[in-house]
């Protein structure tokens, strides 16, 4: 298949958000064009489309001057070229993906997911055209078909943090109306929502989103495991470089160590938490460590009156 040799230099035709394939610094077919001549007709064709599509999006990345005629113009070209390509070519899967990229790339949402469907057609085991499907129905909110083709992007590439981050999210997005329409049980998505981010934490061990991610997902579940929602959080902190980073990771850390009924520790920690933008933060949760003391000297002053009753606090 041809698209493990085009991904090198699909740079500017994705126009998708976190897009997996890697972007080159220059077409293949400018930088190398001694390898242009190993390629067959259909493949030099399929070059020639990909040159027009760096081209013009080259321009719109550098914010060069184009008049609408021009774009409309060039953007008319491409697609001659691809409506021609694809009459001669109507099973190359790895041209309707790039076809498709081109198409959500410029805002045609719907003929990109009909390209895409095409693709998956003629070979239903290709991930990333599973992640393109399930975005558009995420978007449409066609929920079943989402979850269902993002799950597989995640079987055929289970070490693909782009994908196991798009499935969390979209479970998030989705769990309730999954739970009431779909009969999901909430402790079951749950679970599978923190693996995701958890695993995508794992493969990215240098990213700080990616470990935030993974810290905030805690806050999204029904019953979270605090402890570690913990050690996340200090990883985090530890990593963090900005003052700001480090504060809002500090105010969280906080945060959870209060669910963990360590209001005293949470109390030394917030402390550190000097920044104004997170002094609402701070002053709610020092509001909640408060009460919770209030509450403990209620029901000490309770149990000293009546020593003989033993009283439970929740």
């Amino acid at each position: 298949m041809l698209l493990a040799v085009l991904a090198s230099i699909l740079g500017g035709c994705s126009g998708v958000e976190k897009e997996p394939l890697p972007r080159a610094p220059a077409p293949i077919v400018r930088s190398k064009p001694a390898r242009e001549a190993n390629f067959s007709l259909s493949q030099r064709k399929l070059l020639e489309i990909i040159s027009e599509q760096n081209r013009f999006f080259e321009r719109s990345d550098r914010n060069t001057a184009m008049s609408k005629n021009d774009s409309v113009s060039l953007q008319r070209k491409i697609e001659s070229l691809w409506s021609e390509y694809l009459i001669d070519n109507p099973r190359d899967a790895d041209a309707l993906i790039i076809y498709g990229k081109f198409l959500r790339s410029t805002g045609e949402n719907s003929r990109a997911y009909a390209a895409f469907k095409k693709a998956d057609s003629i070979d239903g085991e290709i991930a990333v055209v599973k992640q393109q499907m399930a975005t558009y129905e995420a978007e449409e909110g066609i929920w079943r078909e989402a979850y269902a083709d993002m799950k597989k992007a995640v079987e055929l590439e289970p070490d693909n943090p782009v994908y196991l981050t798009q499935l969390a999210q979209l479970i998030l997005i989705f769990r309730q109306v999954m739970m009431n329409d779909g009969g999901y049980e909430q402790a079951d998505l749950d679970g599978e929502m923190i693996s995701c981010y958890a695993r995508a934490a794992e493969l990215q061990p240098d990213s700080v989103q990616a470990q935030r991610n993974y810290a905030l997902a805690f806050y999204d579940v029904g019953k979270a495991d605090w402890n570690a929602a913990l050690e996340q959080w200090e990883k985090v902190l530890s990593m963090a470089e900005l003052n700001l980073e480090k504060q809002t990771a500090l105010t969280n850390k906080a945060r959870v160590l209060i669910e963990l009924n360590r209001d005293g520790e949470a109390e030394e920690v917030l402390e550190s938490v000097t920044l104004p933008a997170l002094l609402k933060a701070k002053m709610a949760l020092i509001s909640i460590v408060k009460k919770a003391k209030k509450e403990r000297e209620k029901t000490d002053a309770a149990a000293s009156a009546a020593p003989g009753k033993k009283l439970y606090s929740y």
